[in-house]
């Protein structure tokens, strides 16, 4: 790795305990794959529980609040960030405890996941985007103003930064997303905007079709963490948002179990109108941060038994099972445009630029990156936005039957990532090839 002399002063040992493995043991025989193991099952049951407790307890107390505007601006503001707190979790162990980027490299997987993978996804579920041609460029805009000032934040580009201060791109980046979130405080509300449903009436809504023994009105285990999704066969839904649902029943069962089970008092889900609720949110957040600090120190123990960077492994193996937390959000039709910006401007602002603001603040200087791909990912993604869009407004205007063109739209953005983009930024990573910018 390249650190700069002011950081090698200041360099020390990341904050992991002993390894349980010698050297020998995690090379030779094999015991890294016990480390690799862990460390997928922490992120998957942290995202889960996150999902579940943080995510569904602030939605559950801004639900209570009277003004319908003030709820939908909160909605959009607290919701919105507790979604991503599992980015802001991880990019702070990856600045203060790992130091090292693998929490920059899984927030900037986890970003380019959900532009190819979840908004593919997306495009196959409901064979189409929910969009008028201004609504789809005005996206467009946003999400590369958004991108663009991710970049200028991360940019290793030493005549672009004397030129823009990084701070200066993290303030202007904070304005604007206070800015969007803000806007409809000043605008009039002529139609009953589309409320984010809870959880557990979206299970509802989303599989009443499909669900054979529907259980009696006002029992509360209906939607308890035990009961089980209907059917693929059976249901006459979407066969896509089954199979989610029954990953993340199996999921849940499968590796977050016992935090599942010792806040199941308080659990939003299982019980939409608790008063526990904050609980709930302080419970779900203490348990998320402790299983991403043994994800990351495990995913670094076996980076460093394959040789891997902390970066690759945040890339490839961390980031997509975070972008996994947007899988619910598949259910919305909406999802392919206005929840995909919201999920873009989150992570941007609770994985890169309030984590770079609290170590300014803390030590004073800049966080020192070890690589110099961010800007290749950083190009990548807007390319990506771009294309995505512009595909948008020709099959809007052109394309005689879009839902042949959605469909193919969705598989190609999803082996576009596969074939291209991963093995482009992994080449990229270990210097296989230079790009100039």
């Amino acid at each position: 790795m390249n650190y700069s002399s002011e950081y090698d002063n200041y360099y020390r040992d990341p904050l992991f305990p002993p390894d349980l493995f010698s050297p020998d043991q995690l090379s030779r025989y094999g015991a890294w794959v016990l480390y690799a193991i862990g460390s997928l099952v922490t992120v998957v049951a942290a995202v889960i529980i996150n999902n579940r407790f943080v995510v569904e307890g602030v939605r559950v107390g801004v639900e209570k609040i009277g003004n319908e505007r003030l709820r939908s601006v909160l909605s959009s503001l607290l919701v919105g960030g507790a979604r991503s707190y599992p980015k802001f979790v991880i990019a702070l162990l990856a600045h203060h405890v790992a130091l090292s980027d693998v929490g920059l490299g899984a927030v900037l997987g986890a970003i380019a996941f959900t532009l190819h993978v979840i908004v593919g996804l997306g495009l196959l579920n409901f064979k189409r985007h929910f969009g008028s041609q201004k609504e789809v460029l005005l996206n467009c805009l946003l999400m590369l103003a958004a991108s663009g000032f991710a970049w200028s934040v991360l940019s290793q580009n030493d005549a672009f930064t004397s030129t823009v201060p990084r701070l200066v791109s993290v303030i202007g980046f904070i304005i604007l997303y206070l800015v969007i979130s803000l806007l409809p405080l000043c605008c009039k509300m002529t139609k009953k905007e589309e409320v984010d449903f809870p959880l557990h009436e979206q299970m509802k809504e989303n599989m009443q079709n499909g669900q054979t023994d529907p259980s009696p009105p006002g029992d509360s285990s209906s939607s308890s963490l035990f009961v089980k999704p209907p059917g693929i066969l059976r249901t006459r839904g979407s066969s896509l948002l089954c199979l989610v649902s029954w990953c993340e029943y199996v999921a849940t069962l499968a590796t977050a179990l016992l935090p599942s089970l010792s806040m199941f008092c308080c659990d939003p889900v299982a019980r939409p109108n608790t008063r526990l609720w904050p609980l709930a949110v302080i419970g779900g957040a203490l348990w998320v941060q402790g299983l991403l600090y043994l994800s990351v120190w495990w995913v670094t123990v076996v980076g460093n038994t394959l040789g891997m960077p902390p970066e690759a492994m945040g890339l490839v193996f961390v980031g997509p099972i975070l972008a996994s937390s947007a899988l619910p959000l598949l259910a919305r039709p909406s999802f392919v445009l206005q929840e995909n910006a919201e999920i873009l401007l989150n992570d941007i602002l609770h994985g890169i630029c309030l984590p770079f603001l609290l170590y300014l603040i803390v030590h004073g200087s800049y966080p020192v990156q070890s690589w110099e791909s961010s800007d290749f990912i950083c190009l990548m993604i807007q390319m990506t936005i771009l294309l995505t869009h512009l595909v948008f407004l020709c099959t809007n205007s052109s394309c005689s039957s879009t839902s042949c063109c959605s469909i193919f739209q969705g598989v190609a953005l999803i082996w576009f990532y596969i074939l291209f983009f991963l093995p482009s930024v992994v080449g990229h990573i270990y210097g296989y090839f230079q790009f100039p910018i």
